[in-house]
């Protein structure tokens, strides 16, 4: 029984360490941590461990992007603008990025429909 229960707390850290988004941060904020969530939920990988930093940012852009114009357009532009970043993430996860931004940064985009 004790080498379960040091075998699941084993586990258990190391899952904490190597999703960085599980860890407590205290400079994240909520909208942070949910547009994290978001992204292990969609299950992005990073496949060039771009800093955690840098994918907020990505978000936080989509955003300002769609401040800018609202469009079919600008929504490709972003996505566009987050595949071509230095995380060399495929559309489909630049796209997941990009939603994953504005639920959590700019939710009055939510209810457009960004295809």
């Amino acid at each position: 029984m004790r080498r379960i229960a040091t075998f699941t707390a084993l586990a258990v850290g190391l899952v904490l360490m190597l999703c960085p988004v599980a860890q407590a941060d205290p400079t994240l904020s909520p909208e942070d941590a949910n547009f994290g969530k978001y992204l292990a939920q969609a299950g992005i990988n990073n496949p060039s461990h771009v800093p955690w930093q840098t994918l907020i940012a990505e978000g936080h852009t989509t955003c300002a992007m769609l401040d800018q114009s609202a469009t079919t357009e600008q929504w490709h532009a972003a996505v566009d603008r987050i595949a071509a970043g230095p995380g060399n993430f495929s559309k489909a996860d630049a796209r997941t990025i990009g939603q994953g931004g504005v639920n959590s940064y700019c939710r009055n985009y939510s209810q457009l429909s960004f295809t």
